[in-house]
């Protein structure tokens, strides 16, 4: 992992996709966890105190995007870990809480890869103790492009 990477846990119940996220993080140096849904993603973390950022699809199985954002939420180990959600339903995102950024599918690699260094480093500052706000009081982001996301 290089100097600039982090370790990304990327939750899509899309095999494809998260596969392919996997290895386009790796080459930009990123360690990757994967998960299939909202359950295994809070076991992931809980498991995986490294992890820097969270890559989180909204509709999934089991337990969706929104269902995880409110245990994660409820749980202070895991409630500071940035939030990147990708989404193709982008209507009721406004009013989720506990969201960095928010990316409609379909998105461009450069602008994902770029986002997720910024939260990387946000993450890594906030580790440090270098200040910043609580994410947990972020919320009520509108929807952004691939090219512009809403951010934090």
């Amino acid at each position: 992992m290089s100097a600039t990477g982090c370790s990304v846990l990327v939750v899509d119940d899309d095999a494809s996709l998260r596969d392919t996220l996997r290895e386009i993080l790796r080459e930009e140096g990123h360690s990757v966890l994967l998960a299939e849904n909202g359950k295994q993603a809070l076991e992931v973390l809980r498991a995986h105190e490294d992890v820097a950022v969270v890559l989180l699809d909204l509709m999934m199985p089991v337990m969706n995007g929104l269902e995880f954002l409110a245990s994660k939420l409820r749980d202070p180990r895991i409630s500071g870990i940035p939030v990147l959600l990708m989404t193709a339903h982008r209507q009721h995102t406004r009013e989720i809480v506990g969201v960095s950024t928010i990316f409609a599918k379909p998105f461009t690699t450069p602008a994902l890869l770029g986002e997720v260094q910024r939260l990387c480093e946000r993450n890594a500052v906030r580790r440090r103790g270098g200040g910043g706000r609580s994410l947990r009081a972020s919320g009520g982001k509108r929807g952004g492009s691939a090219s512009s996301p809403a951010r934090a």
